[in-house]
């Protein structure tokens, strides 16, 4: 299992580059570590104070066999 955070605000998630967000889809989205949470706060917070809704989602990514059968 793999937990990952986000940040997200609506429908959009946020990519950061040199401190500043830009809405974006999940695909392009900044993810963090759960270690990196004090950094996410930060950047949470100044999305916040811009007045956009922001907050912090967890993804959580499980790994299991996918059931497929090779048609060669």
């Amino acid at each position: 299992m793999i937990e990952l955070l986000v940040i997200k605000a609506g429908e959009d998630y946020y990519h950061f580059q040199e401190g500043q967000g830009e809405p974006c889809s999940l695909k392009k989205a900044s993810v963090f570590s759960l270690a990196q949470a004090k950094e996410v706060r930060q950047l949470c917070k100044k999305l916040r104070s811009s007045t956009i809704p922001a907050s912090i989602v967890k993804l959580t990514i499980l790994e299991e066999p996918f059931p497929e059968q090779l048609n060669d």
